[in-house]
C-alpha cells in the first residue's frame, strides 16, 4: 500500500532535469489545449473540437481522479499520467510537439521518470494507447511493450487508423 505521507514532493514536482510537473496557470493550460487541438493524431476527428479540449484539460486538475502531467524542457512536449489508481495502475499520455528535444538524454530521463513514478505509487502497469507510429517507437524505446491493436479505431481528418495498445507491466 501506498503512504501518501512519505511522498516527497519536492522530487515529485521535478523528478529528473528535463521532466517537471505543468504549472497549471491558465495561459499554459490554453496552450496545452491548443496545442492538442493541433497535434498530428492527438485527437481523432470527433473530439477535435477547441472548448471540449480545453475543457478536458482544465479537467485534469479539477476532477477527483490523480494526474500528473510533465512538461519537457521548456514545454516542448508533455508526458502525463492519468487517472492514478495508487498500488494498481495509470494511463500515459506522451505528446511532443518538438521532436528536438527527443534525444538519448530525454529518453533515458523518460524512463527514470516512468520508473519513479511506477515505483512512488505502487503501479503495477501503466499504459498508453496511439494511432501516432512516432509515438509507438517513443514509447518502445522507454520500455513499453506493444499489447495489441484496435484496428479502424481512430479517425484523423476523415482517415481511418489503427490505434495501438502498450503498457509497461510489473509483478
Amino acid at each position: 500500500m501506498v503512504d501518501v505521507e512519505k511522498i516527497d514532493i519536492e522530487r515529485l514536482k521535478n523528478p529528473t532535469a528535463l521532466y517537471h510537473l505543468l504549472d497549471p496557470k491558465p495561459e499554459k493550460l490554453d496552450a496545452f489545449a491548443d496545442k492538442l487541438l493541433k497535434g498530428y493524431l492527438y485527437f481523432s476527428d470527433e473530439f477535435r473540437d477547441a472548448e471540449y479540449l480545453r475543457a478536458l484539460v482544465y479537467d485534469l486538475y479539477s476532477r477527483r481522479s490523480f494526474n500528473l502531467i510533465y512538461e519537457m524542457g521548456d514545454f516542448k512536449g508533455v508526458i502525463g499520467f492519468t487517472d492514478v489508481v495508487f498500488s494498481h495502475k495509470a494511463d500515459m499520455m506522451l505528446k511532443m510537439w518538438d521532436a528536438s528535444i527527443w534525444g538519448p538524454d530525454a529518453v533515458g530521463q523518460c524512463r527514470q521518470l516512468i520508473e519513479y513514478i511506477i515505483e512512488t505509487f505502487g503501479l503495477t502497469r501503466v499504459g498508453t494507447m496511439t494511432a501516432d507510429p512516432r509515438v509507438v517507437r517513443m514509447a518502445k524505446m522507454v520500455g513499453f511493450t506493444e499489447e495489441g491493436t484496435l484496428r479502424r479505431s481512430f479517425k484523423w481528418n476523415g482517415k481511418v487508423h489503427d490505434e495501438i495498445l502498450l503498457s509497461i507491466v510489473r509483478a
